[in-house]
């Protein structure tokens, strides 16, 4: 019993680092992904960074509160960013679960735990005018700002025999939809100096963020070239004809 997800939501560039910035800093999601009670009780209970090595690259563990009669769920997950902006103009980031044997600073699940497998794939490029996502989308995204595609592919396996149909509705319908709104509700909040915490954490890590910020810029940069060269093509384009 295999869930299998997908994400195509366009935002305005302005988000595009507190998005990173809410997705980096593991030891605060206890602080905003959605929680529930009912109908099943659904919730974080703890996560902790393992590991951090180089920008983008860390271990995380995500322990995962159920209710009875199913265990809590655990997740340590290995998260690597590629930045290759200057090649194909788009950022990648790549979670992939691991176990002890992959690295021995990862501990093995207690016994009122159960591991999950998990994988998820990000993509973030520039967003084309005719995407569906714009078409179906009741956003007024800003008209200065450029649009970025934010993809996300997750598949999840929480070894679990038999899930109900109202179950597996919920979960589909109900919480990924929830933690994507919360997702980027506090990305929000983050751009607008609304998340001391965050701000905290930012400030702490102020080198990376830098960089961070630095490498955004040269991409919004260079989207905003080639949508300035594709405006020039096609008025160039309509007056020959």
């Amino acid at each position: 019993n295999q869930l299998i997800s997908r994400i195509d939501c366009a935002i305005e560039s302005s988000l595009l680092v507190p998005i990173l910035s809410v997705f980096n800093e593991s030891d605060l999601y206890s602080t905003w992904m959605p929680s529930w009670k009912k109908p099943i009780k659904l919730g974080i209970s703890q996560t902790r960074k393992l590991k951090e090595s180089g920008r983008g690259n860390q271990i995380i563990q995500v322990t995962t509160s159920l209710a009875w009669p199913f265990y809590d769920r655990d997740l340590v997950m290995h998260v690597m960013a590629v930045d290759v902006i200057d090649e194909e103009g788009c950022i990648a980031i790549h979670a992939m679960s691991e176990t002890h044997d992959d690295d021995p600073v990862i501990p093995e699940p207690t016994n009122r735990t159960v591991r999950i497998d998990y994988s998820c794939s990000i993509l973030i490029r520039a967003c084309p005018s005719d995407h569906p996502c714009l078409e179906k989308s009741k956003h007024n995204y800003p008209l200065d700002e450029e649009l970025i595609l934010f993809s996300l592919e997750m598949n999840a396996d929480p070894h679990v025999k038999a899930v109900p149909l109202s179950l597996q509705n919920f979960v589909t319908r109900t919480v990924i939809g929830r933690f994507w709104t919360s997702l980027l509700h506090v990305a929000e909040e983050v751009r607008d100096g609304e998340r001391p915490e965050f701000k905290e954490a930012i400030d702490q890590k102020r080198d990376l963020y830098d960089w961070v910020e630095q490498r955004i810029s040269t991409m919004v940069d260079k989207l905003k070239q080639e949508n300035k060269d594709t405006k020039q093509e096609q008025d160039g384009g309509t007056q020959e004809s």
